[in-house]
């Protein structure tokens, strides 16, 4: 029985980001929360902003822990956006969803449930493609108030 469940599925059309984005391992991925704290005083500067979230969007990752990691904000269009911003286009995608609940380490906790609990046993195939965590507009990295939710690619039934 799976003790984690996400809490909605969801259809996404395409959708663009900007922010900074680097390469991580398994013993560099502690470093990710430096990259937040890199990109989180120029946040109101990106122009074209589409939504008051903030994303951590997550592809190339393998299970080795291999991972491209980028901070960013859903924007319109890439060509307002300077060039000092990476960017990245998701596909249109079909998601799990699932809630982060509050505390210091509820995040890597619930990727871990999901991608050893939920996913082995929900009968769903990961769609291969980028996920992402979605962060309130409210979210506040250093008290970590706020809300995250994790959006998991996956194969449509």
């Amino acid at each position: 029985m799976t003790s984690i469940r996400p809490v909605r599925y969801e259809d996404l059309p395409g959708m663009t980001f900007a922010g900074l984005r680097r390469q991580y391992t398994a013993q560099t991925n502690h470093l990710i929360p430096q990259l937040w704290g890199e990109f989180l005083p120029t946040v109101d500067a990106v122009p074209g902003r589409a939504d008051a979230f903030m994303y951590g969007l997550i592809a190339g990752g393998d299970e080795s822990g291999n991972l491209d990691y980028m901070v960013g904000v859903r924007v319109e269009d890439l060509d307002t956006v300077p060039r000092s911003y990476d960017r990245m286009i998701l596909q249109p995608q079909h998601y799990a969803v699932f809630e982060v609940p509050p505390g210091p380490q509820a995040l890597p906790k619930t990727w871990i449930a999901i991608f050893q609990d939920w996913l082995p046993n929900s009968g769903r195939e990961n769609a291969g493609a980028a996920e992402f965590e979605r962060y309130s507009a409210d979210f506040d990295p250093e008290s970590g108030t706020g809300s995250i939710e994790i959006w998991m690619a996956i194969k449509k039934r």
